[in-house]
């Protein structure tokens, strides 16, 4: 019969003391020491100084290709293992390994660190995207507080149904309808009912959010997103067509992830302004665009891009809002 011992030696995994003593313990969270783990497992536990790693690894784990499941990954949200990844590069104490084009998810641990300051890097990036979530969170609104939007006022522009599909999906040009009686008519702030359109972009909304998120339980837009909405759409009137890109691109693209997905930090005065100069100054902006539409409303449809009269009518529409909210111009960090 084996020894305690012997017996623990076979399908071990190495785990620097380093990590263990010095590093783990004072680490911002428990969930940065369980991502830390999961790399030692798939790099040392395999007898490799890196691995490639996927988000989806990290989250979910990996199955074999008879669908038998080989580990269970970090046990955290696809959100929190983003955010302790980057606190953990920043820190220098993961590094990623080169890939094509510059892509890359290979992972390995630094065994080269200094403890000290590796923790401190480590907390001070913590530290400093808290700030920026709860900065976030007391964004002035582009809005008054008074004189909140009833669901039943009639002050919405467009017949356009949130992100619409049919017609192959494709995103309408700035005051056109889908309507076949009204086709070619502009778009007149209150021609159409409002709560069926109002409640229809809440539910995409949240439904939206929850997805590209990996959020646990399902979104609920809060009584304030709700009154906000209301007042952001009666006071600037923007097309459907655009508020559904630019929460699209809110919710899915990596700078704003970090960010709470809530529809008051969407219309929050710094955030649509930052989305609102991102749409006129970056030029991969509505490449991008394109890309997450491809990706997450368009569900087995080939990928099409949208006209250029439609990017100008657009390009309108993002001018036109900029203009009208008379807000400083925000330069959003890469």
């Amino acid at each position: 019969m084996a020894t305690p011992r012997e017996s623990l030696i076979p399908n071990s995994t190495q785990v620097p003391n380093v990590l263990l003593d010095l590093v783990i313990p004072r680490l911002p969270s428990p969930e940065h020491g369980m991502v830390l783990l999961y790399i030692c497992r798939r790099t040392f536990g395999f007898g490799k100084k890196s691995d490639r790693i996927g988000l989806s690894q990290f989250v979910k784990g990996i199955k074999s290709k008879e669908g038998q499941q080989l580990d269970h990954g970090s046990g955290i949200s696809l959100s929190t293992v983003r955010r302790v990844l980057e606190d953990l590069e920043a820190a220098g104490i993961v590094l990623r390994t080169a890939g094509k084009n510059g892509v890359s998810n290979g992972y390995r641990i630094n065994l080269s660190i200094e403890p000290e300051e590796a923790v401190r890097k480590a907390q001070a990036s913590f530290d400093k995207r808290s700030t920026t979530r709860k900065a976030s969170r007391k964004q002035p609104t582009l809005f008054g507080a008074n004189n909140p939007v009833p669901l039943g006022s009639r002050v919405f522009p467009g017949n356009t149904p949130p992100c619409s599909t049919e017609g192959q999906g494709t995103l309408l040009p700035r005051g056109t309808t889908q309507n076949k009686g009204n086709q070619g008519k502009q778009s007149i702030a209150g021609e159409t009912p409002a709560p069926s359109r109002f409640k229809e972009f809440l539910k995409w909304y949240e439904d939206l959010a929850t997805r590209t998120r990996s959020l646990k339980l399902p979104l609920k837009v809060t009584a304030a997103g709700q009154s906000n909405l209301g007042k952001f759409l009666q006071k600037y009137k923007p097309e459907w067509d655009l508020m559904e890109q630019l929460a699209l691109y809110f919710l899915v693209d990596p700078h704003y992830r970090q960010f709470s997905p809530g529809l008051e930090t969407f219309l929050s005065a710094g955030i649509m302004n930052g989305l609102l100069n991102d749409a006129s100054n970056r030029e991969d902006f509505w490449k991008k665009v394109d890309g997450y539409v491809v990706r997450y409303l368009r569900t087995g449809e080939p990928a099409e891009s949208m006209s250029e009269q439609q990017r100008k009518h657009i390009a309108t529409s993002v001018a036109e809002l900029l203009a009208g909210m008379k807000a400083p111009a925000v330069t959003v960090p890469e």
